[in-house]
């Protein structure tokens, strides 16, 4: 779904994506938290033709909560400039009350940090 509402440019759906205080790690470290400091970054995804490949290459689950490791690319233009990005993720996902599953922690970039 988060690919599918980049492409659409939804920023709201994005952003529901995410538990109410979930946390969000930029790629200089910098952590955002809870919807309105992760809408702000999310809506740089959105402002823009943006589209987004992942691929989910393992999760490890244990009592309603996950870990997700994403390998993942994106183009997008900023200003007529083509820009390309690619990252791997690790995610932690909880499941809510009604089956689904939200972010907790979004870490785009937290595997490439690993692997320097």
């Amino acid at each position: 779904m988060f690919a599918e509402f980049v492409s659409t440019g939804d920023l709201d759906g994005l952003v529901g994506l995410y538990e109410p205080d979930a946390h969000y790690v930029e790629r200089d470290g910098t952590v955002r938290c809870g919807h309105e400091e992760i809408r702000r970054v999310l809506a740089r995804l959105t402002s823009s033709p943006t589209t987004l490949d992942m691929r989910i290459v393992r999760i490890v689950e244990a009592a309603g909560i996950a870990i997700v490791y994403n390998d993942w690319s994106l183009r997008t233009a900023f200003g007529g400039t083509v820009v390309q990005r690619a990252g791997k993720a690790i995610e932690i996902v909880r499941r809510n009350a009604d089956g689904g599953w939200l972010f907790a922690i979004d870490d785009p970039f937290g595997r490439d940090q690993i692997c320097r």
